[in-house]
């Protein structure tokens, strides 16, 4: 999503490519930033991207995950400190929207027992975030319709190739 040298077309075939992952619907989506780097106008457009796509509803299921929590503390600093008084504004404005879900994860932890702290909280907040929606996966016309699409594609396959087995 951060790559503007591909079109808008590639884009939307990735998204389409994770959604065919999906088994269970979407219940939460990890937006991955790191606090080595200020929040850059690809990252800002990366979000825009989903919601263009997903529509404005997909910022209720959107969990902040900051990397780099090792450097943070190096320096010295907390989560906090970095998203105080220099936070952009456009990620003040995508935090405020998706309800302040963020986590911070050290990269380079080798304590286990912090590695097991840090996906316990992530995990802590992808069932808050299930709550808040009232246990219900995201859902939206447009969505629903890919995924009908996709669906009718997969069987075409199907049966194409049962029906064809000479032009596999």
């Amino acid at each position: 999503l951060f790559d503007f040298s591909v079109g808008s077309d590639i884009v939307d075939k990735e998204i389409v490519y994770c959604i065919r992952l999906d088994k269970d619907e979407i219940h939460a989506v990890l937006a991955v930033f790191s606090v080595r780097t200020r929040f850059s106008l690809e990252e800002k457009v990366a979000i825009q991207t989903l919601k263009n796509f997903f529509r404005e509803k997909i910022v209720d299921y959107m969990i902040i995950v900051f990397t780099g929590g090792d450097e943070l503390e190096d320096n010295d600093k907390t989560l906090e400190d970095y998203l105080g008084r220099e936070c952009p504004k456009p990620l003040q404005e995508i935090l405020k929207s998706c309800k302040n879900h963020v986590v911070l994860f050290d990269n380079k932890a080798r304590d286990e027992n912090k590695k097991d702290e840090q996906l316990k909280e992530l995990l802590s907040l992808v069932n808050k975030v299930i709550a808040e929606n009232g246990g219900k996966p995201y859902t939206d016309e447009f969505f629903d319709k890919v995924k009908v699409k996709m669906l009718f594609t997969f069987i075409f396959i199907i049966l194409f190739s049962c029906l064809c087995p000479s032009c596999e």
